[in-house]
């Protein structure tokens, strides 16, 4: 390899992963004086909110049904930019002001485009992560104090060693009341979304072969079961969305299925617009398809293990932890497990709750690599309690506060300023933190 196709950069705080949690903490640790690395290998920021995907940004207040709930801080700062110039919310130009908003930053450097590819570990320490950008053909050494896995799928802690969980806890566990008897690998599905527009005049669709039918399937046998009128009916769930698409097409499986997930999703977005526009009258005559995503939406994968696990009983019981920095609402909605194939069940099971429930900091840094946190949807949680987040990822991200040194959060690990992070992983163990010190972390929260 030539000596210049390698680069060795260091800094105090590296997140790894661009979508919004990933973007609120590296933003958050910056305006906190750490000299900050963003890691995205996509070419846009925003994760399950960015233009590939184009998830809408919602959370706690459960689409606007729960009063005084909202996500504030450098998340809402987000959103009030992108409204003040983006009302029609063309998703160019909100990946464009999630761009200019970490290019601002002068103590943030952005690698979009960039690949974690391995880890170096020393004695349960993130010492530096090996990168790869695509588009300059450049390897890249990066080396910091504190490590963020904001992934998604937990691939730094899952490189790293870091314990974690895949899957659903049996019931016995955590005594969740919704939780199976027997734990299972069972993952809430992957999800592609399509946007239709109204053209004002008919326009025909033809199908094409790349293409799954859910409706009357013939002898082709796109799929081994039939599903009844009655079955298919469920189908019509939340209405027709022809300018969104419908988030009940997914497809669950495991990380190593992803690409097979894609492909399959995008023949049955195909097979659903043959059925909308040529199954019926849907009322969707003047439409046209513009848009599918190539990029499938995850909803839920690997958990990275804290000091503490946050549970469904957590949730339903508005627990107020004493260490708590960030909040949340939405509530515990669990997806069929055969996503859109399993025809004998709606797509998602939802159990609704009063008020709010908050989030301690012992779910945001693992409990076996020193100076790695978490963010977003692999925080500490169970399969049930994640049910919760996985339409509000950008509510956790990491608490850093006002004054903080955020290079040296503990300098002997994250751990150092909960009070007793070791033991029972359900146990509230955060008394010892201040009063004064929770306040401020709950004004500084730049996800909520």
């Amino acid at each position: 390899m030539k000596a210049d196709e390698r680069k060795t950069v260091n800094y105090d705080v590296v997140v790894i992963g661009g979508g919004l949690s990933g973007i609120c903490a590296a933003i958050a640790s910056a305006r906190n004086g750490a000299k900050t690395a963003l890691v995205q290998e996509r070419p846009v920021l925003g994760g399950n909110a960015s233009e590939e995907i184009r998830m809408h940004v919602c959370g706690a207040s459960c689409n606007m049904t729960k009063d005084d709930a909202e996500e504030t801080g450098i998340l809402q700062e987000l959103q009030l930019e992108n409204k003040r110039i983006n009302d029609s919310y063309n998703y160019s130009l909100w990946s464009s002001i999630l761009l200019w908003k970490v290019k601002e930053e002068p103590n943030l450097t952005l690698y979009l485009n960039t690949t974690m590819y391995d880890v170096n570990l020393q004695n349960n320490s993130i010492c530096n992560v090996y990168c790869y950008q695509m588009t300059t053909e450049l390897h890249l050494d990066i080396h910091a104090d504190i490590f963020i896995d904001a992934t998604g799928n937990g691939t730094l802690g899952y490189m790293s060693g870091a314990e974690y969980r895949f899957g659903s806890e049996s019931k016995a566990e955590f005594l969740e009341p919704h939780a199976p008897e027997k734990a299972d690998r069972n993952v809430m599905g992957n999800t592609l979304l399509f946007k239709a527009d109204d053209r004002g005049h008919p326009v025909k669709y033809r199908k094409h072969g790349n293409t799954r039918s859910l409706y009357n399937i013939g002898e082709n046998g796109d799929i081994a079961q039939t599903a009844s009128a009655a079955k298919a009916g469920r189908k019509d769930f939340d209405a027709y969305c022809l300018d969104y698409g419908y988030w009940w097409i997914e497809i669950p499986g495991e990380i190593s299925q992803y690409e097979d997930i894609r492909d399959e999703l995008t023949r049955y977005v195909y097979g659903v617009w043959d059925h909308i526009k040529n199954g019926g009258d849907h009322g969707a005559e003047n439409f046209d398809l513009l848009w599918v995503g190539s990029l499938p939406g995850v909803r839920e994968s690997r958990r990275l293990v804290g000091d503490y696990i946050l549970t469904e009983n957590d949730v339903l019981s508005n627990r107020m932890f004493s260490d708590a920095v960030a909040y949340g609402g939405w509530p515990i909605d669990v997806h069929t497990p055969g996503g859109i194939l399993d025809f004998d069940r709606l797509p998602n099971f939802v159990y609704n709750f009063p008020g709010f429930y908050t989030i301690p900091y012992r779910c945001f840094y693992s409990r076996n690599i020193d100076n790695m946190l978490m963010a977003g949807r692999n925080i500490s949680a169970t399969k049930i309690g994640t049910g919760r987040n996985s339409r509000c990822g950008g509510d956790v991200g990491i608490p850093f506060t006002e004054g903080d040194d955020a290079g040296g959060v503990g300098r002997g690990g994250p751990g150092n300023i909960a009070s007793d992070g070791g033991g029972d992983p359900t146990a509230d163990r955060g008394g010892g933190m201040s009063a004064c010190f929770i306040q401020r972390k709950m004004r500084s929260l730049f996800i909520l």
